[in-house]
């Protein structure tokens, strides 16, 4: 049976890409706290949930770059899913 490796430059472009997500979300915060403002509850809950879904899609990259050659395409299926979590969860912060 043949076995099929994660593509790692595609891990590694998503990972890229969770760190620049996780690093906009805490300039928001930062540019926020800055200004004095503080966040109100329904803000402080979608970062919340934000940072829920970023931990959430790191995960799933984590354990696709560990499961290496077993079962990738199960594993790729839950990275695609939080993903689409966490571009929702970003454009319901934005307000779209």
């Amino acid at each position: 049976m043949a076995t099929i490796k994660p593509d790692e430059e595609l891990v590694a472009q998503l990972e890229a890409r969770l760190r620049h997500l996780g690093a906009t979300l805490d300039d928001l915060v930062a540019k926020s706290e800055a200004e004095g403002r503080a966040l109100d509850a329904k803000y402080a809950k979608g970062i919340e949930e934000l940072r829920a879904h970023l931990a959430s899609a790191q995960s799933h990259l984590t354990t696709l770059r560990e499961q290496g050659n077993s079962d990738w395409h199960t594993v790729m299926e839950g990275v695609e899913e939080a993903w689409l979590e966490l571009e929702a969860a970003f454009r319901k912060a934005a307000g779209e």
